[in-house]
């Protein structure tokens, strides 16, 4: 049966498929692993920081469980599910990354930020599922099996919200890279890295005409984003000590 689904699939679209539910899996595990330390370490910031990560690789779900009900039973997600998991959650991640940021660069005002967020958040989430509800298609239209572009709504909301992250981003990296404290820097120098690496695969994922080979480079470079996220927002002891034995 497996084969049968494989054999109505292109090869870019295996590739699209798979790599979509890999990417969406490593960045929640990612995500849930820096929330989790907030347990150890008390820390609110990877809190929000870490679920905000899981969120924000939910819209790869709809790709990668559509790829796997296509093999398995021979279909995709139906349109509103399918439409949720991309730009559904991404109101949350923002609340949560406002959150987390908001405790390293505004701490005093952590509170209003995240209510200011709230404000702009709810209401388009409230109309996006109302949409969903009634007329899916406003909401994006499907290319191909695993993937769709977005309709207005959403990608207003996404630029918007694209534009709060990496400016804060940035923030936070420049303060990291002004510090006196190596393992500071070092966190700051992944950081970059990895939204370096995101706005180069985003860019490639959306907007070049892809083959098979230069989309799974760009779900690798993806997939490399994870990674320095994760030494940038935990940056391990032993990682760290590496990076600085010879520095003090």
């Amino acid at each position: 049966m497996i084969k049968l689904g494989l054999e109505d699939l292109t090869l870019f679209e295996i590739i699209q498929g798979s790599t979509s539910l890999i990417y969406a899996i490593t960045g929640t595990l990612i995500g849930l692993i820096i929330a989790s330390k907030y347990l150890i370490y008390e820390k609110k910031e990877l809190l929000g920081i870490g679920i905000s990560l899981a969120l924000v690789t939910v819209p790869w779900y709809g790709g990668g469980i559509s790829f796997l009900t296509f093999i398995f039973f021979d279909f995709i997600l139906d349109d509103s599910i399918y439409f949720f998991l991309n730009y559904g959650l991404l109101a949350i991640a923002l609340i949560c990354w406002m959150y987390g940021i908001s405790i390293l660069l505004f701490p005093e005002s952590k509170k209003k930020i995240v209510a200011i967020t709230s404000v702009i958040c709810i209401p388009y989430e409230i109309v996006l599922i109302a949409l969903l509800a009634t007329n899916p298609s406003t909401v994006g239209v499907k290319e191909g099996k695993f993937n769709s572009d977005a309709g207005l709504l959403p990608t207003v909301f996404i630029l918007i919200a694209l534009l709060v992250i990496l400016f804060t981003m940035f923030m936070f990296i420049r303060q990291c890279l002004r510090s006196q404290n190596l393992k500071i820097k070092w966190r700051g120098r992944f950081i970059l890295i990895a939204v370096i690496l995101l706005v180069i695969g985003s860019f490639m994922d959306a907007t070049i005409t892809l083959s098979p080979t230069t989309l799974l480079i760009a779900r690798i470079i993806l997939m490399w984003r994870l990674i320095f996220a994760y030494l940038g927002w935990l940056l391990p002891d032993r990682v760290a000590n590496w990076l600085i034995k010879d520095k003090e």
